[in-house]
């Protein structure tokens, strides 16, 4: 491992201490700006709420949403292998060409949106490691993940929308919940997936901090959000959070600082018990409740509808 792959993880590391805090004045200016007549906070009711989050995250007080894009990556897990890794790349070669290729729902739904819909492939030729018996990704591999994660946020993006595609992503973030939240391994995943999860982090029980819990149990599609949400943050663009893997990332995110994931909303209640108990931890609520369990993008695409239409009601 190369000393500048140590630095780098290292420099991530350090920018929790350097998140941006929210723009609060740019709230109080989005509402004394408005005529009486407009309608007050409390008469725009939720719709109110996220054009005042979209404000002072951006830190302008003319909230836009329109620069909008959807990341999405795809990445195969050893922990979801099971013996079978040709099937696992297969599956998840599978589910990326159809998106690729316009066949998912996301693809007709992102141009709906407006949103600009990017995938991003993370080598799911092979597989991380399994996290059953050992770390999934050495230091070096985590840090370049998380690099590459950051560089999918670019100037002028006015809202970010993250999630994966790779078959066993939620296997493995399940390992993350019980990490970052504890319990049970069965409040966070059913039957084998639970069973996974709870090996994996008796296996890998000797963790330093959440860096290096992504390291341990996850894969390079999750930290690699872990990384675009960190980016985010620094350059002042809201996120949106789409399906279980990608809660999970922001709950390991705010076992580090429970503030770090102020700038993050998430889209849509899948309707799995799983995710509804990881939102509670988060106390954080869903945009959308229309149970859109995929994780695909689509909940991403309609969310996006939505908080533009929050910042148009608000608009001058």
């Amino acid at each position: 491992m190369s000393e500048d792959n140590l630095a780098r993880l290292d420099e991530i590391r350090a920018l929790i201490a350097e998140l941006p805090s929210a723009d609060l004045e740019a709230g109080t200016q989005l509402w004394a700006r408005r005529p009486r007549s407009a309608g007050a906070a409390s008469q725009l009711g939720r719709t109110g709420d996220l054009a005042e989050w979209l404000a002072v995250w951006q830190g302008q007080r003319r909230p836009k949403v329109d620069r909008a894009r959807i990341a999405f990556f795809c990445a195969s897990h050893g922990i979801a292998a099971d013996g079978e890794t040709a099937v696992l790349v297969d599956e998840t070669r599978r589910r990326l060409e159809l998106t690729v290729e316009g066949g998912g729902p996301v693809s007709g739904a992102a141009g709906a949106a407006d949103a600009d819909l990017q995938i991003y492939e993370l080598d799911i030729e092979h597989p991380t490691l399994d996290a059953r018996l050992g770390p999934a990704m050495s230091e070096a591999e985590c840090a370049r993940a998380m690099a590459y994660g950051m560089m999918v946020v670019e100037q002028g993006l006015h809202l970010l929308t993250v999630g994966c595609l790779g078959d066993g992503a939620n296997r493995a973030a399940a390992a993350l919940c019980l990490y970052a939240l504890g319990g049970e391994a069965a409040d966070w995943a059913e039957g084998s997936d639970a069973e996974a999860a709870a090996r994996a982090v008796a296996i890998n029980s000797d963790l330093a901090d959440p860096f290096e819990a992504m390291q341990a149990l996850g894969g390079s599609d999750l930290a690699a959000m872990f990384g675009a949400i960190l980016a985010a943050r620094m350059a002042r663009v809201p996120v949106l959070l789409d399906g279980f893997a990608a809660v999970a990332v922001a709950a390991l995110l705010a076992r580090i600082d429970r503030r770090a994931i102020g700038h993050c909303q998430i889209a849509d209640r899948t309707g799995s018990a799983a995710f509804d108990r990881l939102v509670k931890a988060l106390d954080k609520r869903p945009l959308l409740d229309m149970a859109i369990g995929t994780g695909d993008g689509l909940a991403s695409a309609l969310a996006i509808g939505v908080l533009r239409t929050a910042a148009a009601a608000v608009a001058a």
